[in-house]
């Protein structure tokens, strides 16, 4: 008779906290390798361990290294939690996209592409130029060494 496995929680289709708490880890780490990053991170990571000290009995965890085993199963289950609103929203958006395609079909036919990249163009020039103005107006350039 094969051994039955208990009901496992399924993985969450999107990890949005826990792979983001995975690559804020591993560029952290990647930062110890600077020098001037590296004394700032070592500075934090001891005031890290004393709050995680101080706090212990709140976070069941009495160091860094013990906070991350309680931290990242945390992270999963509220990524469990959360992937299906990111789901929804993302099914959404694709439906509202599908429903505004053909006025998008339109717009593109009356205003072409290029036209459009033509007038941003256009805009942005003007855009700096009056910047530029603002910029010798309120002193932030020299108008007298300007041309």
């Amino acid at each position: 008779m094969p051994a039955t496995m208990p009901n496992l929680p399924s993985l969450p289709k999107y990890t949005v906290l826990s792979s983001s708490y995975a690559t804020f880890k591993s560029t952290w780490a990647a930062g110890k390798n600077y020098r001037i990053v590296g004394a700032v991170e070592g500075l934090t990571e001891t005031v890290a361990e004393k709050v995680v000290d101080l706090t212990s009995k709140y976070t069941k965890a009495s160091s860094l290294s013990e906070l991350d085993v309680v931290l990242r199963p945390a992270l999963v289950t509220a990524d469990l939690k959360v992937s299906p609103y990111i789901e929804s929203g993302l099914t959404t958006g694709a439906e509202k996209k599908k429903q505004l395609e053909p006025v998008i079909d339109v717009a593109r036919k009356v205003l072409p592409v290029q036209t459009a990249l033509s007038l941003f163009a256009i805009f942005m020039g003007i855009f700096q130029k009056n910047m530029e103005r603002v910029g010798k107006v309120m002193l932030i350039e020299n108008p007298e060494t300007t041309p």
